[in-house]
């Protein structure tokens, strides 16, 4: 999509009589620091609609570009406290230490931060109709992302086919809908009858609320799976996620499996080996009993801003 072209309205949502848009990583299209027809085009789009709120989800945004939008309320999301900002809000709902110590130098006097699992932003709706929903008992799940551009999918399923403590196990592969390896693992795999393959997103949250261990990257998922309970191991597949992971190791709130960019296959065989040999996890359980994830972290995020307002 050019700049030029119509948004998505989906992203456009009402909270009472205010206005929201969410900007999602769309410096996908261009480059926010050198392409100035996306910052014309955006100033104009805040105009048109008299948006109450704007949220710029961008690791790439930075406070020049954020100035120039010059809209009624804006909000950053951030968890790398990297970039400086220049926003009414910043949001940071990631695990980790010392986060506004670091965030204090980044943001402009005037600009609110947000911190902590009360404010994690998970889709509500879907957790109740999930929690309200019949239960079908799944062992384990795995998920690694919706573009698993390095095929840590394919690497986690090779070493469950060969490891004879998985064999009676019933497993769910949920294959993000950007991953295009769909079709190659249903055929690799066909064999394996107790593999399942699955794509909808909607169906997640049933399935967290349905599995006994969770096999996944160290991004996003992070929240689900703690709002859910669910026993997991976690793997580092990107350098932003190391803090998170570690830290929520640290609250015994996952099992850490490592960086799996630098495991060996043999290794890989072994943690996950190693992982269910183990399970029940009961500290585990115990810790995850106590969570902090708030499903109703999003609407406290906007009921915080727009009592402000």
């Amino acid at each position: 999509m050019s700049p030029s072209e119509s948004l998505d309205e989906k992203l456009i949502f009402s909270y009472g009589y205010k206005l929201v848009y969410v900007v999602d990583e769309l410096t996908s299209i261009c480059d926010l620091g050198r392409d100035r027809s996306y910052v014309v085009f955006s100033k104009r789009f805040v105009d048109r609609e008299r948006l109450d709120l704007l949220v710029v989800d961008s690791y790439r945004s930075y406070a020049g570009y954020e100035r120039s939008l010059a809209c009624k309320q804006l909000m950053v999301i951030d968890d790398l406290a990297l970039n400086t900002h220049y926003c009414d809000f910043l949001l940071d709902y990631s695990y980790g230490r010392n986060k506004l110590e670091r965030y204090k130098v980044r943001v402009n006097n005037q600009c609110q931060v947000l911190l902590g699992q009360q404010f994690s932003i998970v889709d509500y709706d879907l957790y109740c109709e999930a929690r309200k929903g019949a239960r079908v008992e799944v062992d384990i799940v795995v998920f690694f992302g919706g573009v698993d551009l390095s095929d840590h999918t394919g690497r986690i399923l090779d070493a469950i086919t060969e490891c004879e403590l998985f064999d009676d196990q019933v497993i769910v592969v949920v294959v993000g809908v950007e991953n295009r390896r769909m079709d190659h693992y249903r055929l690799k795999f066909r064999r394996s009858k107790n593999i399942e393959f699955v794509s909808s997103g909607r169906y997640f949250y049933s399935l967290l609320n349905s599995t006994r261990y969770l096999i996944c990257s160290g991004g996003s998922v992070s929240f689900d799976k703690i709002l859910f309970r669910v026993q997991s191991l976690a793997f580092t597949v990107a350098q932003n996620q190391l803090e998170q992971v570690t830290e929520i190791e640290r609250l015994g709130l996952h099992i850490n499996g490592g960086d799996i960019r630098v495991l060996s296959d043999k290794d890989l065989k072994v943690t996950l080996s190693s992982f269910l040999s183990d399970a029940p996890h009961f500290l585990l359980q115990s810790n995850l009993a106590r969570n902090s994830v708030n499903p109703l972290g999003g609407r406290m995020v906007l009921e915080r801003i727009f009592r402000r307002g």
